[in-house]
């Protein structure tokens, strides 16, 4: 049974709807990641096809589990999206079901903004058809129109919450050490890396660009890897460009902005002819902080491109802080909010995802008492910003309600927290070099509490 949604124009669902967990991405977005795997979206939880991504779990995927992937073929957009997996899940969305690939959405996980609210409000004019052209078992004639295509891991920084999936460097850095097992992440091997990036180059590119030609994409988003650095990013743009196509369409970043330049392209000449364009910039901190956080990063070089884009539509809300909220982060924050309001932009606030103990970069890994005190300081110190930052206050408000790692976890929660540490330090070891201009430990030295919590001893279990 197919019910339709009552959804506002901001998202929304409205509380007497009955279909409270609509969205339009299963019949108008399509995603795939770094290492060929296509998902409803971007923090979809699903069964992996060969990735431990971050959030997956269950067994509800429609690629077979499996630790060898020697023989995998990657699927092209036709066969996943009119997929007979693809077609259930619409069939359970349209009746009003919750689905367990949506958990993230169910439960607001992870961000201060339901990614179904944003689908739901970019689509908006979509919704009607949506219901029109889909049969009651969850088959659609609708083809996707926004494209979220991760073509590369290729990154120049190494972020502390961060992997080897999402970052080249990462990934040099893990076989140069060996610090991971080839049966565990089969997409490291040689072998697989090549059939991966042959089909990215070969079927990806030209699967958006056939679509572009068709008239059919009204929303890019381009996220990483670092997505200037592909070549194929550029090209596409390029094409858009002289095609003169790129006037129709909605251009989205995730980017580290460490580089607006390929050649001799820029992205600011590429970002006035779309039909629009937002910017979402990583950044956590300021200084010293910012680059301890994210490895590879030249502050001084970062603001400087930053405020060049803010330059191209000052007043704006097209370029934005894209803040991932860890605990050296919080202890800079307050700066971080300074700079965002001196250069007149506002900060989208996420959470490290990794919801469980073995992230000590979390401000969840702090007992209760200690993560609201530094909270609420730095609530005490933005309010006079809520104008412009109220996404970033919201958030913080919410953490102060959460359950802390040693809450929920405190069978595994010292134990967890003793080899994390040991393993940051490894990494900030090898990291070293003389590169690095502050550490974990100075950095938790701005309060004694935090550093003496970092610094306690936690016995082997």
């Amino acid at each position: 049974m197919k019910i339709k949604p009552d959804i506002d124009q901001a998202g929304q669902m409205r509380p007497t709807s009955k279909n409270q967990v609509f969205c339009t991405a299963p019949w108008v977005h399509t995603y795939i990641s770094p290492q060929s795997e296509r998902r409803l979206c971007c923090v979809s939880k699903e069964d992996s096809m060969m990735t431990n991504q971050y959030l997956d779990s269950g067994e509800q995927g429609i690629y077979a589990s499996s630790k060898n992937i020697s023989n995998y073929k990657p699927a092209t957009l036709k066969d996943h999206f009119h997929s007979p997996y693809m077609n259930e899940i619409r069939r359970r969305i349209m009746a009003g079901e919750e689905v367990p690939q949506c958990e993230v959405c169910n439960y607001q996980k992870y961000s201060f903004q339901r990614y179904r609210e944003w689908f739901n409000m970019l689509f908006y004019h979509k919704i009607d058809e949506c219901f029109e052209k889909t049969n009651a078992d969850g088959s659609t004639t609708m083809d996707p129109i926004s494209f979220d295509y991760r073509v590369s891991n290729l990154c120049n920084f190494k972020c502390r919450m961060c992997g080897e999936q999402f970052s080249s460097t990462w990934e040099a850095e893990i076989k140069k050490n060996e610090w991971y097992d080839p049966e565990e992440k089969p997409y490291l091997l040689k072998e697989n890396k090549k059939i991966i990036e042959t089909f990215q180059i070969d079927v990806v590119e030209e699967e958006l660009w056939d679509a572009a030609c068709k008239g059919s994409v009204e929303e890019i988003y381009w996220a990483g890897g670092e997505p200037l650095m592909y070549p194929i990013h550029w090209r596409v743009m390029e094409r858009l460009d002289k095609n003169d196509t790129l006037k129709n369409v909605f251009v989205r970043y995730n980017t580290n902005l460490s580089k607006v330049r390929f050649g001799k392209k820029c992205l600011y000449d590429y970002l006035p002819k779309a039909k629009d364009y937002q910017l979402f910039c990583s950044m956590d901190a300021t200084g010293k902080v910012a680059e301890f956080i994210r490895t590879g990063l030249v502050w001084e070089q970062w603001d400087k491109n930053f405020r060049e884009g803010v330059a191209l539509a000052p007043g704006s809300d097209k370029m934005k802080i894209d803040l991932t909220l860890t605990l050296p982060g919080l202890m800079d924050l307050v700066n971080l909010v300074e700079y965002a309001e001196d250069v007149g932009v506002s900060i989208a606030p996420s959470k490290v995802f990794a919801m469980t103990p073995d992230v000590i970069l979390s401000v969840n890994a702090l007992p209760r008492y200690l993560r609201n005190r530094l909270v609420k300081e730095v609530l005490d110190n933005i309010y006079k910003y809520k104008d412009r930052q109220h996404a970033l206050i919201t958030e913080l408000e919410g953490v102060l309600n959460e359950k802390t790692f040693d809450e929920e976890f405190p069978d595994t929660y010292q134990e967890s927290f003793r080899r994390t540490k040991e393993w940051h330090q490894e990494v900030a070891e090898f990291r070293q070099d003389g590169k690095e201009s502050i550490t974990i430990e100075e950095i938790y030295s701005r309060d004694q509490e935090v550093l003496d919590w970092y610094n306690e001893d936690r016995i082997q279990g």
